[in-house]
């Protein structure tokens, strides 16, 4: 059974609810917003699902390899490029044969109120060819009473002794997460993490229920969990956990 949730770190992986979506050729892309009052500023946490169908091996023998360069390039809605990073990576090229076998890249930037366009390139070293996807991003142009949800496959309590965060995990308050572009799930790993900042509707604390629910394609719930009360200080605060979707049919 195999499970999609819609939902500058290198994870090596098989295969997040994101604001925005897109995929090219077997490169996916996603981005999640977070709401800081400081400036006004929407924190774009993103994630780039490179498939190694799209790689060739640069060298030969037993230590071959496979080499790419990541171009990241945010541009806003008159086409002023604001944001231009990019950055290289090796794989093992005994992995490029690997179903369904990627790297995840994450990147993080900040953006003013308005609307944006998000594209990542990547570049083959051994071929030169280039793949491309490309998402859309709208930043919050005033406090939302919510974060996006940023879906896991994992999630950890992260503690003083965590400097080196592992291979894919991203740190969110006090918790670090295994995130992806769109989490897969298996038999043996059919657990489902989310984390979402709630940023409150006034000045005063207050106890929301948080619900989860597991949606087809075509809207109807699968899974609805039962009300969780969680109480929220004065301005917002976290939610997050871990939902068990085992027997959860394949799908979308």
């Amino acid at each position: 059974m195999m499970t999609k949730a819609i939902c500058r770190a290198v994870a090596l992986a098989a295969c997040s609810a994101a604001s925005a979506t897109a995929q090219s050729q077997g490169l996916e892309l996603g981005t999640t917003r977070f709401y800081r009052s400081a400036g006004n500023q929407t924190v774009v946490e993103g994630f780039a699902r490179v498939p190694f169908s799209v790689l060739d091996s640069l060298t030969r023998g037993a230590s071959a390899v496979a080499a790419y360069r990541v171009v990241l390039t945010v541009r806003d809605s008159t086409n002023l490029q604001l944001v231009a990073d990019s950055w290289t990576r090796s794989v093992p090229a005994r992995l490029l044969g690997t179903p369904r076998g990627s790297a995840l890249e994450h990147f993080t930037f900040a953006a003013s109120p308005g609307t944006y366009t998000v594209e990542v390139a990547v570049h083959d070293s051994a071929t030169g060819r280039i793949t491309r996807a490309q998402a859309p991003l709208t930043a919050f142009a005033a406090r939302p009473a919510a974060s996006d949800v940023q879906l896991a496959t994992g999630m950890r309590p992260a503690t003083s002794a965590d400097t080196a965060r592992r291979s894919g995990e991203l740190r969110k308050g006090g918790v670090l997460l295994e995130a992806a572009v769109q989490p897969l799930l298996t038999p043996t790993q059919a657990s489902l993490g989310y984390y979402l900042e709630w940023y409150g509707r006034g000045l005063v604390a207050e106890t929301a229920a948080v619900i989860v629910r597991v949606l087809k394609a075509d809207g109807t719930p699968l899974v609805t969990t039962p009300p969780q009360r969680v109480p929220f200080e004065a301005g917002g605060g976290v939610t997050r956990g871990m939902v068990d979707l085992a027997g959860l049919p394949p799908g979308d």
